[in-house]
């Protein structure tokens, strides 16, 4: 059986721009919800880096990473850490 840490953080730790970039990322890594998005993090840090998506949402996915997380949910009734960048949208 596998298991693995999960980290939850509000929504507004993406921007509205990486949002609709994570909509179009769909895929076995990247699932979207009603309420925000799973995703699903790789063993090796560099593979966790998406081009496309805003360098605080990559420092947010890298944070993750780096407290052992290997999955992070995004919900918009889930917690702010007020050491990430905070997006009103």
């Amino acid at each position: 059986m596998e298991s693995y840490k999960c980290i939850a953080l509000s929504t507004a730790h993406i921007t509205e721009r990486d949002a609709g970039i994570l909509s179009s990322l769909s895929s076995e890594m990247i699932m979207i919800r009603k309420t925000g998005f799973f995703i699903k993090l790789y063993e090796e840090l560099e593979h966790n880096h998406f081009s496309s998506l805003s360098i605080a949402t990559n420092k947010m996915i890298e944070h993750c990473h780096q407290n052992g997380a290997r999955l992070i949910e995004l919900d918009r009734d889930a917690q702010i850490n007020y050491d990430l960048a905070i997006f009103d949208w």
